[in-house]
């Protein structure tokens, strides 16, 4: 028998993966920077609730355009959840990284 290549082993992901995977796959077109220079990047935190919502931005970007950016990213991760009816147990917490 001859092994599967690493790409087609089985894998299940947790809730909290698979939200995060989604929501990178989708906010990039729902969220779109109003200066360009705002990104997000998702990621699941190992405690199996907590969204990680990472936020790069250059250090010149308006600080009132990155909380607005932030806050539609907020929402926009409750709304996903609330979806599925994850709303009531995922957790979001913000990191800033300023280039």
């Amino acid at each position: 028998m001859s092994e599967k290549a690493p790409g087609f082993e089985e894998y299940t992901p947790s809730r909290l993966e698979w939200l995060a995977m989604m929501l990178n796959s989708f906010l990039p077109y729902t969220n779109i920077p109003l200066t360009g220079t705002l990104k997000y990047d998702i990621c699941s935190r190992g405690d199996g609730k907590t969204l990680i919502l990472r936020v790069r931005y250059s250090k010149d970007t308006d600080s009132e355009i990155v909380q607005q950016y932030i806050e539609n990213g907020k929402l926009s991760v409750k709304e996903f959840a609330a979806i599925y009816k994850w709303d009531s147990w995922v957790q979001i917490q913000v990191e800033y990284d300023a280039e």
